[in-house]
Formats: C-alpha cells, structure tokens, sequence
C-alpha cells in the first residue's frame, strides 16, 4: 500500500491549488487548498471527495465554515454535518444548518441566513480522491 505523501498541486496555468499530503496526485490527510489569488479555500484533512474536518474559506480571506463534512457515497461533493458558520465578515451565525435530499440523493445544504454561497465559478479546481484512487492503494 502506498503512502500519501507531502506535495504542491498546481493549474494548468500554474497556480498553487493545493499542498499537502496527496495519493495519486490528490488530496489525502492534512493539507490546503487556495484560491487563484492565493487566500486559503479549505484547510483541514482531505480525504475521498474533498474535506472531511477543517475550515473553509469566503474569497475575502474570512472563515466561513468550522467543522466535520460527511462523505458522500452518491452523486455530489461531502457536506457539512457538524459546525459553525460564519458571515462574510467573519462573525458567527446562530440557527445551524441542516441537509435535505434531493430526488436523486444528492445532498441540498439549507444555509443559515447570512452564510453566503461561494459561487462554483470562484471556487479552485482542486482535483479529488475518488473511490477507484484509494481502492488502487490496497
């Protein structure tokens, strides 16, 4: 079985997307991704499909989400079940959030008021561990 091991990611175009311990050219255990500009996106462990535990990030460098994500074995990226939120000026939100089904399984996260969404189009292209990379390791 092969080790994840301590590496830089970068673009196409060259911009750091992500460092830490990678399998396959991927993010696994402890690491940071960023933004194209250079602010942290997502910092914590990553494992099959993105973070697992740690923080994630507002473009504008404020903390927007602390806590636990759930893998998601369907269709879709992991989600948070346990945490804080955070506006995007940095201040926490009361009121939690809470995960409904779509019809397909794919998990719709009910935000609290004042949690922005990060649009998909301002998020990095962070390359993930699917199923099949660590499956290949065993």
């Amino acid at each position: 079985m092969t080790e994840p091991i301590w590496k830089q990611l970068f673009s196409e175009e060259g911009i750091l997307v992500y460092e830490g311990f990678t399998l396959n050219d991927k993010p696994c255990g402890e690491g940071t991704s960023y933004y194209p500009d250079g602010k942290i996106y997502q910092q914590g462990i990553f494992d099959i499909k993105g973070l697992i535990n740690g923080s994630e990030y507002y473009p504008n460098g404020n903390l927007r989400f602390r806590g636990e994500f759930r893998i998601n074995r369907g269709y879709g990226p992991n989600y948070p079940v346990s945490g804080t939120c955070y506006d995007t000026d940095g201040n926490p939100i009361h009121g939690g959030f809470h995960i409904e089904r779509s019809g397909m399984g794919y998990p719709v996260i009910k935000w609290p008021e004042g949690c922005e969404r990060i649009p998909r189009e301002d998020r990095p292209e962070v390359p993930v561990l699917m199923w099949a990379d660590k499956e290949a390791q065993t």
